[in-house]
């Protein structure tokens, strides 16, 4: 089951590109059969490869630039898989910048994939190529807002990977924040939930995924086993995966593990001088001195910053 603005992007044609889609949308979704991918712009949205000639692949990236949703989505699936997000559900070979969502998001099933902006992302591989080849999805200069709930249905195999931003995350991330509140009940130990990624996975040795010039601000409300808990990443699949020094997470109520650098209080969190990003000289991030956490100087900003 598949809804968005858009339904479900292409794959192996020329590349989609979505530009300046707004939407306001409420879902309730309830699948007995089925998965469910849901977003409020895109529930799967997917670049791939198109062939300009006979014997001649090219691998062509989707685009969603200047895209922004306020949406409320609720997916509950009885036997299968929910991936849902603030812009989109599921997506892959994609350069995602300049979008933001708010809203609320609502999951149960027995696996599900949930972010404030991005339920599942991942990049795309080279044919026949090797561990070597592929190239990574992009996430930067965007942002989410709003609550994030998960419910596992505790089946043995259950598991969920809940993000502030990204649920499930093979890309590159860069130049983003999250202010939201992740609420999960009944969270299995195989489950990751973290203030900014739940989960990251590298696409390859060469395209390691990462995160970074990034902040969150989440708080938690959490019952369940997992111990795969974080203010900024849950977990990962193995050390290939970064969370660089410049991802920063501000006062929450969840132990810190080895991922981010704390800003110790709200008053240290409104100076610039804590982020090595905001500077005087950068273009692409602002901050009211003593006022307000950093915000993207090319999007809306949200009221949260000065909360």
């Amino acid at each position: 089951m598949d809804l968005g603005v858009f339904g479900n992007g292409p794959s192996h044609q020329k590349v989609i590109t979505v530009t300046k889609c707004n939407s306001n949308v409420e879902m309730d979704l309830h699948s007995k059969t089925d998965e469910i991918r849901a977003g409020g712009i895109a529930s799967n949205i997917n670049g791939g490869y198109y062939c300009p000639r006979v014997g001649t692949w090219t691998r062509i990236f989707a685009k969603l630039n200047y895209c922004t949703s306020d949406s409320k989505i609720k997916a509950i699936s009885d036997v299968d898989e929910v991936y849902a997000g603030g812009l989109t559900g599921y997506c892959a070979t994609i350069n995602i910048s300049y979008s933001y969502a708010k809203g609320e998001i609502e999951v149960e099933s027995n696996s599900s994939y949930a972010g404030g902006l991005i339920g599942y992302i991942t990049g795309s591989f080279t044919s026949g190529t090797g561990d070597t080849k592929g190239s990574p999805s992009t996430v930067s200069a965007s942002y989410s807002t709003g609550d994030i709930s998960c419910t596992d249905k505790n089946n043995e195999d259950s598991k969920s990977y809940v993000g502030g931003l990204i649920g499930h995350c093979t890309a590159n991330v860069s130049n983003t924040f999250c202010i939201n509140k992740i609420s999960a009940s009944n969270i299995n130990a195989s489950s990751s939930i973290g203030g900014m990624i739940g989960y990251m996975k590298y696409l390859t040795s060469t395209y390691p995924s990462q995160l970074s010039n990034s902040y969150s601000r989440t708080t938690f409300d959490l019952s369940g086993t997992s111990e795969n808990i974080g203010p900024t990443l849950g977990s990962r699949a193995s050390t290939k995966e970064k969370v660089n020094s410049s991802t920063y997470y501000l006062p929450t109520n969840v132990s810190a593990n080895e991922f981010g650098t704390a800003i110790s209080s709200l008053d240290d969190a409104r100076k610039a001088a804590s982020y090595s990003f905001c500077t005087s000289t950068s273009s692409s991030w602002g901050i009211e001195e003593g006022k307000s956490t950093p915000y993207l100087t090319k999007l809306v900003i949200p009221e949260e910053i000065y909360e």
